[in-house]
């Protein structure tokens, strides 16, 4: 950990909540916010969460031994402010101008952070631009690739998957129920490749009540796109656009 990182995180434990920012220092993912493959991952260390689901992390541009940069990943898939290095976030912070309101609001004014986060003075760091569009270069070449699907069959199976999930999504009770006209919505279902368990979340996560009815769809989905692992996430939305992994979408015919 930079010795800032380390010093900033002392000096938050002491801090009221909410004085300084609506943050929390300590276990967060990446996962959902960038997709990258695996040795890129290695140069990402998440170490903080906002209120609003948003990510801090340490990225190491270049050499591991070269001070990282601190990469501010949206939830909601917004574009990513990259500030130099840990001391840079931690000015911005004192000063306000991180452009984050998680970050910038706050009971304590910026000459109060300065004295909290035991700074000499808060200077007004914005994060540079050219550092963020280096990042989503970077990020863009470290993306894994993404799968190529027969075309017919994954209609297919999209086709059945949408007409067994909202058959089953509107017999639930609200506010869990999809019913026509409802806002954007997204299912998600769990396949146990183990076990052949199959799950959903619905107020929790909960066995799918028609697992027997899709588990060989999922599983078809995972060969297809070459997904692994002790459980397999693939998400179908109100509008029918089915997800098997993170970077693949299948799209309802357009009419």
């Amino acid at each position: 950990m930079p010795e800032a990182l380390a010093a900033f995180a002392s000096a938050v434990r002491g801090i009221e909540a909410g004085r300084v920012g609506h943050f929390s220092i300590g276990r967060a993912s990446v996962d959902g916010l960038v997709d990258l493959d695996d040795a890129a991952l290695a140069r990402m260390v998440p170490f903080a969460s906002l209120s609003c689901g948003d990510v801090l992390a340490l990225w190491w541009e270049g050499a591991l031994s070269e001070e990282p940069r601190v990469v501010h990943l949206g939830a909601h898939g917004e574009k990513a402010r990259v500030h130099a290095s840990v001391g840079a976030l931690i000015s911005a912070i004192v000063a306000c101008t991180t452009g984050a309101p998680d970050l910038d609001e706050g009971a304590a004014t910026p000459h109060e952070r300065a004295t909290l986060l035991r700074m000499e003075r808060a200077r007004a760091v914005r994060p540079p631009a050219a550092l963020a569009k280096r990042f989503h270069t970077w990020a863009k070449a470290h993306s894994p690739s993404t799968p190529v699907l027969d075309g017919v069959v994954a209609e297919r199976i999209r086709k059945r998957l949408s007409a067994v999930v909202r058959r089953e999504a509107a017999r639930l009770p609200q506010p869990y129920r999809w019913t026509r006209g409802q806002l954007y919505r997204q299912w998600q279902l769990v396949l146990t490749p183990a076990t052949g368990a199959v799950s959903w979340v619905a107020g929790g996560r909960v066995p799918f009540p028609a697992a027997d009815e899709v588990r060989d769809l999922l599983e078809a989905l995972a060969r297809m796109t070459g997904q692994r692992g002790a459980e397999i996430t693939i998400a179908l939305d109100s509008e029918g656009r089915l997800y098997p992994d993170r970077r693949t979408v299948i799209e309802p015919p357009r009419r």
